[in-house]
């Protein structure tokens, strides 16, 4: 036989008969078993990086966000949470005791970022989460203080337990 005919019998499908089916239908079976497998298998991926990925570039700017940030780096904390000011600056995060007439300065410089120029947003878990303007809601996400604080000045502003700070340095654009 020549190659030609080697070929045509190759590609030929086996005779019509009770082997044919079963062998196309397990055939075909693999196939898809192996086609499901390897898209389960990319969507698996595809959905992991979704998730690593909102993870790590949604911003927490919330109060909620901030506390558990803060609360799930600080896992050995002792600090009753009613007692406490959680604090979020810059990759350093850290748990303070509350003391009456605590002040933004005194939490700036317990950070990495003392000597700085840096912007300080409090969160406070008692703030209205939204409020109306006409027909339209306006979310703050308990924001109640932000500025821009140099490394001299003290603002005047009353912390209170269980307060969020994140503390950050950056573009100058953002001060």
């Amino acid at each position: 036989m020549n190659q030609r005919a080697q070929r045509r019998k190759v590609d030929e499908p086996p005779a019509v008969g009770a082997g044919r089916s079963a062998g196309v239908v397990h055939v075909q079976s693999r196939q898809l078993l192996g086609s499901l497998g390897i898209l389960t298998v990319k969507a698996l991926v595809v959905l992991f990086l979704i998730t690593v990925a909102s993870k790590l570039l949604a911003s927490p700017e919330s109060y909620e966000g901030e506390r558990s940030w803060v609360e799930h780096e600080n896992p050995t904390n002792t600090i009753p949470p009613a007692e406490c000011v959680f604090v979020h600056a810059n990759t350093d995060t850290f748990i303070l005791h509350y003391r009456t007439n605590l002040t933004v300065r005194e939490v700036v410089d317990a950070s990495k970022l003392k000597g700085h120029l840096v912007r300080v947003t409090v969160f406070r878990k008692s703030a209205p989460t939204g409020y109306r303007v006409g027909e339209v809601e306006v979310l703050t996400q308990r924001q109640v203080f932000s500025v821009a604080v140099q490394p001299t000045n003290s603002p005047a502003f009353a912390v209170e337990p269980e307060d969020a700070f994140l503390i950050f340095t950056g573009p100058h654009n953002v001060f």
